[in-house]
């Protein structure tokens, strides 16, 4: 995988007709994985995501799925769990264990329509230091600290291309306690024409 974009180069030059040296071979902003994910064509910069109207996703597949991209090269990944204590079903998305001072994340990039986003958080830190960090197009707009039932938190997005980002962040230097952060049920819902809430 030499650009990086999660495609083998063997797959991206004899399959799908993308470059194996950029992640994105039309040059459209959207990264190939990104494309392939929404299916749309990495290889025609005519072709870009489609406009997201309404989503639904709380990991029962057991997986983080290819719409989110988790963690990177300075952030961990995050993980699905079989949890008793899943909003939805029997799985959430929690974060692989890590070191002091570092973080883990996962993040939503897509094109939407004007709409909202909401989440389900636990933060079921007994020590209230770990906190997850919510960002909107690289801007933080909510840092979550403990709360030891689910709580669903919202973010308001007018049309367009956005990031919606959750970090979380170790603050406490103790590896023997597992980490207590869940997140599950995520949603977005566009609104209607006279700016309520569809469905």
């Amino acid at each position: 995988d030499t650009d990086g974009d999660g495609l083998p180069d063997g797959h991206e030059v004899q399959s799908l007709g993308t470059s194996a040296v950029s992640a994105d071979t039309d040059g459209d902003g959207w990264r190939d994985e990104q494309e392939i994910a929404r299916m749309s064509d990495p290889a025609s910069g005519a072709s870009v995501p489609a406009v997201v109207t309404q989503f639904f996703e709380s990991f029962e597949n057991g997986r983080i799925t290819p719409r989110f991209a988790n963690g990177s090269d300075e952030h961990d990944r995050r993980e699905v769990t079989d949890d008793t204590q899943a909003a939805d079903g029997r799985f959430a998305a929690r974060s692989t264990l890590i070191e002091w001072k570092k973080t883990a994340e996962i993040s939503w990039d897509d094109n939407f329509a004007a709409g909202v986003v909401t989440f389900d958080v636990l933060n079921d830190d007994l020590f209230f230091q770990d906190v997850l960090e919510v960002y909107l197009d690289g801007n933080l707009v909510e840092s979550i600290s403990r709360n030891s039932e689910w709580k669903t938190h919202f973010v308001v997005l007018d049309a367009g291309r956005h990031e919606i980002r959750l970090r979380l962040v170790r603050n406490r230097n103790d590896l023997t306690q597992p980490l207590r952060t869940f997140v599950d049920q995520f949603t977005f819902t566009r609104f209607e024409p006279h700016g309520t809430v569809e469905g």
